[in-house]
């Protein structure tokens, strides 16, 4: 009795081991079922989606874009640097296609036509600008104007820079030109007075300035006593070489003054006087002299070529 007895525990338990190894077993199976579809499913979309040269493209575009921004951030600070042929043609006189028409002057070289770029002469007067309501100009006529650069003469030159200015006046603004050599030459389009900036002003202007001749000497005293007597606004004087009337005691005034000192009794008040040498340093201490001493500019402007 006792050895079945001991059977049946024997099978008992056997059964119990049995049950668990199956259960145990089964849920092994159904966890890998589950799991293992979900994980190649998701391996198998992401290789669909996004193939292996696109995921080595996107970091290697991340590290270029983390490259190139960093190059921005470090050139905020780096100096900025001009070209050098755009630094000569602003300090030079740049001829555009349509300039070339005004004095019936041709270009053989097309790279001075495309590359021109505005200068500073097209504003103002040789980049000055006149301001007030009664503007004098006073251009030399001396013979040495005569010389020729690149483009045109010296006269040609003042006289293209002249026409622009006045074309540039607004409705409030009138102007007066007188020429000096030895002698003294007045503008007289509208009468001897100030001028309005108008299209038949600009024209008779032009056709009274390319009509002169050019004089000796080079003596703008006389100019400068008659224009201070105009009352103007702001007088320009232009010069390509030193004044030389002091030297000779016939004329108005002579020996007995210098075109400086002349300025300065004159220009009681203290009207600015803008003076322009022209392709030539001689006379700069002249001219940087009266225009120091009026409160005007004095400027410099090189040759074409």
């Amino acid at each position: 009795m006792m050895y079945v007895n001991n059977i049946r525990e024997i099978k008992r338990s056997a059964s119990c081991i049995l049950t668990s190894t199956l259960l145990h077993t089964s849920l092994i199976v159904v966890l890998a079922v589950v799991f293992w579809p979900v994980t190649n499913r998701a391996t198998i979309s992401l290789e669909s989606q996004m193939p292996l040269y696109d995921v080595v493209t996107s970091f290697e575009s991340n590290d270029m874009l983390k490259s190139v921004e960093q190059k921005i951030d470090d050139s905020l600070f780096d100096p900025i640097e001009s070209e050098p042929w755009t630094t000569d043609l602003a300090s030079n006189d740049v001829v555009m296609v349509a300039d070339f028409e005004h004095f019936g002057l041709e270009s053989n070289d097309p790279f001075d036509l495309y590359t021109a770029a505005p200068s500073a002469e097209s504003l103002g007067f040789f980049g000055i600008q006149p301001y007030g309501e009664r503007i004098v100009y006073i251009i030399d006529i001396s013979r040495s104007m005569s010389a020729r650069g690149r483009y045109h003469t010296r006269y040609e030159r003042a006289v293209k820079a002249l026409m622009q200015s006045v074309e540039q006046l607004d409705v409030h603004q009138q102007f007066y030109v007188f020429l000096f050599s030895f002698t003294t030459d007045r503008m007289k389009i509208d009468g001897d007075r100030f001028c309005f900036s108008t299209k038949e002003t600009q024209a008779k202007l032009r056709e009274w300035l390319e009509s002169r001749r050019l004089g000796s000497g080079t003596d703008p005293r006389e100019a400068l006593a008659e224009a201070f007597s105009l009352q103007p606004s702001c007088i320009f004087l232009l010069s390509d070489g030193e004044f030389n009337g002091v030297q000779y005691r016939n004329g108005k005034f002579g020996g007995e003054i210098s075109t400086v000192e002349l300025c300065k009794k004159l220009n009681k008040s203290r009207c600015p006087i803008h003076t322009i040498g022209l392709e030539d340093l001689d006379n700069q201490v002249n001219l940087k002299a009266i225009s120091k001493q009026s409160g005007g500019i004095y400027q410099f402007i090189p040759k074409t070529d």
